[in-house]
C-alpha cells in the first residue's frame, strides 16, 4: 500500500522546503500544505488541511512531516482526531517563543506571533493535547543566535523544542534549516515513517 504523507512547512517558508528530503525517501503519495503565517493562524491552517487531506487521501490514514511552526499544525491535526499514523517533526517550538510575547504587543494582527506566544492559546493547546500517534521530533542545537540567552538553533531554543511530553526526541548538531538537508535526519525520517510502519 502506498504511504500517504502530508508535508507542513514552517513560518515564512514554502513546500519547496522538503524537496531534498523527498528525493531521498522511498516512493509515497506526497501532499503539501501551503500557507502564509502572516495572514493565517495555526487554527486556520488546521481547518484547511483537514479538507486537503480528505480530498487527497480519501479518508485513508496518513503521516505528517513538519518543520518548525508546521510541527504545531501537525500536533493540532493529530489532537483533532485526524487518521494520522505517525508525526515526524523538526525544530518545532512546542514551548513557543518568549520573543513572540513582545512582538504580539506591536504586531497584534499578525497570527504567527500569537501562535508561538508561550501564553497563547495555540501553545497551551498543543502542550495540553493528547496525541495517540507516535511522534518523533528532531531537536536542532547548532547555529545559536546571541539574541536568545539560552541554547538555540538560531531560531528556536532547545528548551522550547523539548517542552512537549511524549515525543521520541533525537538531538542533532544542525541549525534550524540544516536539519532539512542532513543525511542523519533523513535516515531517522525514513526509519520512522517507512521501516517502523511495516
Amino acid at each position: 500500500m502506498t504511504q500517504n504523507i502530508l508535508y507542513i512547512h514552517g513560518a515564512y517558508a514554502s513546500p519547496t522546503t522538503f524537496r531534498h528530503l523527498i528525493e531521498h525517501l522511498p516512493d509515497h503519495r506526497a501532499v503539501f500544505a501551503d500557507y502564509d503565517c502572516l495572514t493565517t493562524s495555526v487554527e486556520g491552517v488546521v481547518r484547511h488541511l483537514k479538507a486537503t487531506a480528505a480530498d487527497n487521501f480519501g479518508g485513508e490514514p496518513y503521516s505528517i512531516v513538519a518543520h518548525s511552526l508546521g510541527g504545531l499544525v501537525a500536533l493540532r491535526l493529530a489532537a483533532d482526531g485526524e487518521p494520522i499514523e505517525r508525526v515526524f517533526t523538526m525544530s518545532t517550538p512546542f514551548g513557543g517563543s518568549q520573543m513572540a510575547s513582545l512582538l504580539t504587543l506591536v504586531y497584534f494582527k499578525t497570527p504567527v506571533f500569537a501562535d508561538i506566544n508561550p501564553q497563547g492559546l495555540t501553545i497551551r493547546g498543543v502542550l495540553a493535547s493528547r496525541i495517540s500517534a507516535p511522534v518523533r521530533s528532531i531537536v536542532s542545537t547548532s547555529g545559536g543566535s546571541p539574541l536568545m540567552h539560552e541554547a538555540n538553533d538560531g531560531v528556536v531554543t532547545v528548551s522550547s523544542q523539548t517542552r512537549l511530553a511524549g515525543p521520541e526526541y533525537h538531538t542533532v548538531e544542525y541549525n534550524h534549516f540544516e536539519v532539512l538537508l542532513a543525511d542523519p535526519v533523513i535516515a531517522l525520517a525514513q526509519q520512522f515513517l517507512f521501516e517502523a510502519a511495516d
